[in-house]
């Protein structure tokens, strides 16, 4: 099955690790971790994000999702400019060839325990407004009391994307849900697959060039082969 994708751009803005604030951890697909308890005011995750187009570019960072246990919780975006409060959702600045941007992501708990996850597009233009290059991030915030007297708050909530699916499907977890497995059917009911999440930490890819045009639903399973959760998903064309 042939799906319309988007070219390949060899000029690339790179997202690692900023190795001089230790503490990120990083996942396959520029995901990062970042742990910290309720009482700390702040818990950062920082990366640097690299023009090594070859030519000074316009630099967009673009929050594009912004997933949060609780109204008490607060995101700030931080680049070379400035902390950026939930309100904004992107900044341009110019970006000199070879040049880098650290980007802090500030989660905010409140005193409250969660996991949260943001991300943010970064795109990389000329001067006529041409894209040049893109990337993506995902950052996870996990803030969970230590000790025994506080059990952590469990999030079971999964993310899908792209939706709809071309040729793979991503799913994005708290790597210390109760998920252990997904289940997909089609829409009249027919299993599709079975795919064990136990040792994906939080991440895992479901290939789907087999899979015909049309909706599934996507189950999430406990150990006990209990349903937490069913989501749709459209494959395309």
């Amino acid at each position: 099955m042939v799906c319309t994708i988007l070219p390949i751009i060899a000029q690339t803005l790179d997202v690692t690790l900023d190795t001089e604030h230790p503490g990120t951890i990083a996942l396959e697909d520029n995901v990062f971790v970042i742990q910290g308890t309720p009482d700390e005011s702040d818990v950062v995750a920082y990366t640097v994000v690299t023009n090594n187009i070859g030519e000074a570019v316009n630099f967009t960072w673009t929050r594009t999702e912004m997933d949060l246990p609780n109204d008490s919780w607060v995101i700030l975006s931080c680049d070379n400019d400035l902390c950026w409060g939930p309100t904004t959702t992107n900044n341009t600045f110019v970006l000199g060839p070879g040049a880098s941007t650290v980007m802090q992501i500030h989660f905010k708990p409140s005193t409250t325990s969660g996991w949260g996850s943001v991300s943010y597009t970064f795109e990389g233009s000329n001067a006529a407004g041409t894209v040049l290059a893109t990337s993506t991030a995902t950052y996870q915030g996990h803030v969970f009391a230590v000790g025994i007297e506080e059990e952590p708050v469990v999030n079971n909530e999964v993310q899908l994307y792209p939706n709809p699916v071309c040729d793979q499907l991503n799913l994005n977890f708290d790597s210390f849900s109760e998920v252990q497995s997904a289940e997909i059917y089609d829409l009249i009911g027919k299993k599709i697959g079975t795919y064990n999440l136990r040792n994906a930490f939080g991440q895992y890819r479901i290939d789907t060039n087999d899979f015909d045009a049309g909706m599934y639903f996507i189950s999430f399973l406990n150990a006990n082969h209990e349903i937490l959760n069913t989501k749709v998903f459209t494959k395309s064309h």
